[in-house]
């Protein structure tokens, strides 16, 4: 099991701020697990105690604790530990728990109000028909042949609804589809399937592409300024974003590299970079402040995810208002036309 960003943010952060204030790291972690209450927190930290009271490196402790730390966590750790640097490597990671689990929670309130209306749709195309036309239906399947095309469609759904073995075979084809993409998203193949229709929606390319470019340019800043060699900070940069397609652009990134081109020349294969982020850090590279170029990139390319957040969800909420509107406009004709159909003929 893996950690989730808030736990990393404390963890990451509370070692920073004792190892500054000169506690012994042994104590750090202790103090660490008693402030916790997460039972996988408290037990992961005791087992870092154990091993480096044993003689362990932190770098080879974080590692030995499976999928918890990342290849970045465990290599900046290692290069921080040898340069004696490791407060400021675990304040900076800190720092990069805290800009993913803030873009985490954007992204998850950004899908809020879709979610929303997307259950309310279907509350109301599936309850409505058992709980509050149940009398009208009856009546107007009374009627027979004399109804319209939008009420026949109607009563056949509802028809649909009250029939227990479709409702087995909905309820089965959701748990496939369910285990079908958990499926895909673990199979690298069908997952860059996916994100590459990811990256073709509209708006939400945007997002993608800016999320993935702050992740990417913050951690390449952290390994730049903690001494990690280029192309190993280029690699393990890659690995830290979320996307398979993005990681193996960031290979074709490395090899151009190797090949003599420049930092800025190379992330340009990625796709992801503003032209004008490539730009500054182009003459960051000339003037030597390579780091700190990464780190506005970082943090511009932060305020570009929540700009293209905003965009997606003004380009959705017109989509979902009509979609929410046609289904209440279909019940509306489905239900009233025949009625007042029928009250005229009275």
């Amino acid at each position: 099991m893996a950690w989730n960003l808030e736990s990393k943010k404390f963890f990451f952060r509370g070692l920073s701020t004792l190892q500054n204030s000169g506690v012994h790291i042994l104590d750090g972690l202790q103090g660490l697990a008693v402030q916790s209450q997460d039972p996988l927190f408290v037990e992961t930290v005791e087992s870092l105690s154990k091993k480096l009271a044993s003689g362990y490196p932190l770098h080879k402790a974080l590692a030995s604790e499976g999928d918890i730390f990342s290849r970045l966590e465990v290599a900046l750790v290692k290069v921080a530990e040898s340069s004696g640097k490791l407060h400021t490597v675990l304040a900076r990671l800190a720092e990069m728990s805290e800009s993913r689990d803030k873009l985490r929670r954007e992204l998850l309130a950004a899908l809020i109000y879709p979610a929303f209306v997307l259950i309310l749709c279907t509350g109301l195309l599936v309850f409505a028909p058992l709980f509050v036309f149940s009398d009208l239906l009856n009546l107007l399947r009374e009627l027979g042949s004399d109804l319209p095309l939008v009420t026949r469609v109607y009563l056949g759904f509802s028809d649909l609804i009250l029939n227990p073995v479709i409702l087995l075979v909905l309820a089965a084809l959701s748990v496939l589809i369910l285990v079908r993409l958990k499926k895909a998203a673990q199979d690298p193949k069908q997952r860059r399937m996916l994100e590459e229709i990811g990256f073709a929606v509209p708006g939400l390319s945007a997002v993608l592409k800016s999320s993935a470019a702050s992740e990417c340019s913050e951690a390449l800043a952290i390994c730049y300024q903690a001494g990690v060699p280029i192309l190993a900070g280029l690699r393990l940069s890659g690995s830290a974003t979320f996307s398979l397609l993005l990681q193996d652009r960031f290979l074709l990134a490395e090899e151009q590299l190797k090949s003599g081109a420049t930092l800025s020349e190379a992330l340009r294969t990625c796709e992801v970079f503003e032209p004008m982020s490539l730009a500054l850090l182009a003459t960051a590279e000339e003037s030597g402040k390579v780091s700190e170029s990464l780190f506005s990139i970082a943090t511009q390319c932060r305020a570009h995810t929540k700009d293209a957040l905003d965009t997606f969800q003004k380009l959705l909420e017109p989509c979902l208002l009509l979609f929410m509107g046609f289904i209440v406009a279909f019940i509306a004709v489905a239900t009233l036309a025949p009625t007042l159909n029928l009250v005229q003929a009275l």
